[in-house]
């Protein structure tokens, strides 16, 4: 019995383990590394990497989906650059840091790939110890905690909506140094989390009337501290210490616009308490809060919103080794890790492989030159698509969808039909799905319609309004015979013989065939040695599906 109950427990880790990919080891070589963090785009997985160097103290990478490293780029020239965070989305990206006296932020220029300096905050000549980044809308959302020059630490908010800092708002009025400030957005808030003289705190902003909400106490936690919204909630993670023993991770929730906090929920008794294991977090398309965390391994556990309950831990990293830093970010359903562990130094990634989103907004046009009909849709955002897929029905030529091609751009022109919306015989709808290197598909997109006007030979002059496989002739044969069939759209089609057993003994078609009537011979004598006997000839073409039955009598 015991030995059955392991094989389902190897069999259920295995099911939740098959969409991680392998882990990679970059070529980013940084023994130095004191911090990371990353975001992750349709461009790639952006890395920022602060290092204990006496200059060029943070440098920024970008990688494909592979791990490969496409670019390097130092951000910051001057040595002691401390706490950098990246955030943005498909057309914008920040990076925020302490430098001396000052918060500085970068922001990426997509027009010609550099990064600008945006104007600075000032610290006052004072002591910062953690700050935190997210971007939506509305801009970069800043949360830091500094030094008050006294007693205690106090986290400051600033908005970056443009070029200047605004919106400063002094969320604590007293705190410890274990500040570590975190900021994380909804639909209409910004939700700040802090940690104040022995307890975890969050203090929202409301984004639609630009007002702060009071302040509510978490729970008593003994250091790191962060929220991070998800399925319509908000959750607080903080550290409670056992002393002697270890670092207990615990979690809290209330509803988004609540203030009545659940009770504690044990998910690790055993973090790192430093830098190297406080716990990052990101949300997914389907709303599903993820976190990894430092306990020996980096362990990932994400919030299902359908039963209300965390998943089991799983495993990152494969080998027991603190991490020195790590991040977590997320595009549409994926998930990208990166860390450096403290044994290597080499970072490591690792992606969670989801299948891709449905293509968005497709549309339909003439084609420029040649009026064909030209149909485009919005990139997806995974930066793991390998091509789409587009297809096309044709209302009155029997409704049945075909593949009509592939691309790895974001549109495809139809050659067989003119756009002609307002006078074309045929009523055409096309559809489009996304595929990423890990052969996962997406759902179709929603689909579009038109009329258009065919422009191979006239279908009704080879009767094709449906699929037909004809018999073959002669049949019984010897040694040749003829196998003819119509179609009325075009598509991949196939065209194979069997024997009773089901062996291919001759493979006939191969190839994308255009709308039309066809008719190939098969050769016994030419091709292939047969012995008398039933046979059978299938063809597939789309949808279409069909079977005949043959006698070659020697």
């Amino acid at each position: 019995m015991k030995k059955i109950f392991l094989i389902i427990v190897l069999i259920s880790g295995c099911i939740i383990a098959q969409s991680w990919n392998n882990i990679v080891t970059t070529t980013i070589n940084d023994p130095n590394l004191v911090q990371l963090d990353n975001f992750t785009n349709r461009d790639g997985i952006h890395i920022v990497v602060q290092n204990s160097n006496s200059s060029n103290s943070i440098k920024y990478y970008r990688l494909n989906s592979l791990g490969v490293v496409q670019t390097t780029t130092t951000i910051e020239t001057s040595g002691g650059a401390k706490f950098p965070h990246i955030a943005g989305d498909n057309d914008h990206m920040f990076i925020s840091y302490r430098l001396g006296n000052n918060v500085v932020t970068k922001k990426y220029n997509y027009s010609n790939g550099t990064w600008e300096s945006q104007s600075p905050i000032s610290l006052n000549n004072q002591d910062c110890n953690s700050l935190d980044n997210a971007y939506d809308s509305r801009g970069l959302h800043i949360v830091f905690s500094e030094y008050d020059g006294f007693s205690s630490y106090k986290t400051h908010y600033y908005l970056y909506a443009s070029f200047y800092p605004s919106n400063h708002y002094v969320v604590n009025d007293a705190g410890d140094y274990w500040g570590t400030p975190s900021v994380a957005l909804s639909s209409n808030k910004a939700h700040v989390g802090f940690h104040s003289y022995g307890y975890a705190k969050t203090k929202d902003k409301n984004l639609t009337n630009n007002s702060w909400e009071s302040t509510q106490a978490v729970a008593s936690a003994d250091g790191n501290e962060r929220v991070q919204s998800g399925c319509d909630k908000l959750f607080d993670f903080y550290d409670v210490l056992v002393p002697g023993i270890f670092v207990n991770l615990y979690v809290k929730e209330r509803a988004i616009n609540g203030n009545s906090w659940s009770s504690p929920q044990l998910l690790n008794y055993s973090v790192n308490p430093y830098l190297e294991g406080r716990l990052t977090s990101t949300v997914t398309s389907d709303g599903k809060t993820h976190i990894i965390y430092d306990s020996g391994q980096i362990i990932h556990r994400s919030y299902i919103c359908t039963t209300s309950s965390w998943s089991d831990e799983y495993e990152v990293s494969n080998y027991y080794s603190s991490t020195k830093s790590s991040g977590l970010s997320s595009v549409s359903n994926d998930l990208f890790v990166v860390w450096k562990p403290k044994n290597d130094n080499y970072l490591k990634y690792r992606q969670y492989d989801a299948a891709p989103l449905a293509p968005q907004n497709p549309q339909l046009s003439a084609n420029p030159g040649n009026n064909k009909i030209r149909i485009s849709w919005t990139k997806n955002n995974e930066p793991d698509i390998s091509l789409y897929e587009v297809w096309r029905k044709v209302a009155e030529l029997g409704g049945v969808w075909q593949n009509i091609g592939t691309t790895t751009n974001t549109y495809l022109v139809d050659n067989e039909y003119l756009y002609a919306p307002g006078a074309g015989d045929f009523t055409i709808t096309y559809k489009v799905r996304a595929k990423d290197i890990g052969n996962k598909y997406s759902d179709f997109s929603v689909g579009v319609t038109t009329r258009g006007e065919y422009m191979g030979k006239d279908v009704t002059e080879v009767n094709t309004k449906e699929f037909r496989l004809n018999d073959n002739y002669p049949n019984p044969f010897n040694p040749s015979t003829k196998i003819s069939w119509q179609s009325p759209v075009g598509g991949y089609t196939t065209l194979k013989v069997y024997d009773v057993l089901g062996n291919e003994v001759a493979s006939l078609v191969d190839e994308y065939k255009n709308a039309g009537s066809y008719e190939v011979e098969f050769n016994v004598g030419q091709t292939i040695s047969l012995s008398s006997g039933v046979y059978f000839y299938k063809i597939q073409t789309g949808n279409f599906v069909q079977t005949k039955k043959m006698i070659l009598m020697k």
